[in-house]
């Protein structure tokens, strides 16, 4: 389980922070491949149990298309595949919980781009995909898990433009189409996963002040 070790809350408590300042910062670039790359380089896709569920829906959707309005097979299928966008919503969900749970518990200081996601979702190529990965839900839990668990004022959002495209080491700015998955800096030789350098460029923008008056960086022991 992700969660363990911690003091559940309760209303009677008063929601009393129960875990202390670790002072452990990271930035989190989320996407469509992975669900988020953090800036020491860990990643988290959703979970085989939802790609099968949303496969299924698929399937079915495919399979109510061929059907004739009407007909009894035809709301038979309509109501199969209701359950199965039912299914999928609980999975993501749980997942979504999860993961924010995970970060809150690892991470005190945490910092997401500022995304304008009904704009994003115009784009018809983006406009199933960015709501089905539940950017804007792990946001929030991560904001109100910190809130109830560290009583602090952690979570940062930062403007995304150029995060994707500057070098998290020297800063030299290298353009990179949607396509390409790797960052290479012909600056300072800098290669790493695109989505890793911009969870560090996310970071350093959030928290340089703040981390330079603490010890430098530290990888976690994550909890899992």
């Amino acid at each position: 389980m992700i969660c363990k070790n911690f003091k559940s809350q309760t209303a009677e408590d008063g929601l009393t922070p129960t875990l202390p300042d670790n002072g452990k910062f990271t930035g989190v670039d989320v996407g469509l491949i992975n669900i988020i790359a953090t800036s020491d380089e860990h990643y988290r896709d959703h979970p085989k149990c939802i790609r099968q569920t949303e496969y299924k829906i698929k399937k079915a959707q495919k399979t109510l298309s061929s059907k004739k309005k009407g007909l009894a097979n035809y709301q038979r299928q309509k109501v199969k595949l209701a359950r199965l966008h039912v299914k999928a919503a609980k999975q993501r969900a749980d997942f979504l919980h999860k993961l924010s749970l995970w970060l809150v518990l690892n991470y005190a200081y945490i910092a997401f781009e500022k995304l304008h996601i009904p704009t994003m979702v115009k784009n018809p190529h983006l406009a199933k995909s960015i709501p089905d990965a539940g950017w804007g839900t792990l946001i929030r839990l991560v904001a109100y898990k910190s809130v109830m668990l560290r009583g602090s004022g952690g979570i940062e959002r930062v403007d995304s433009s150029y995060t994707s495209q500057d070098c998290s080491e020297c800063g030299c700015r290298v353009p990179k189409t949607l396509a390409e998955r790797m960052h290479r800096c012909p600056q300072c030789g800098l290669e790493m996963d695109r989505d890793a350098n911009a969870a560090r460029n996310i970071e350093q923008t959030a928290f340089s002040k703040i981390r330079s008056n603490k010890v430098g960086p530290v990888r976690p022991e994550l909890q899992e």
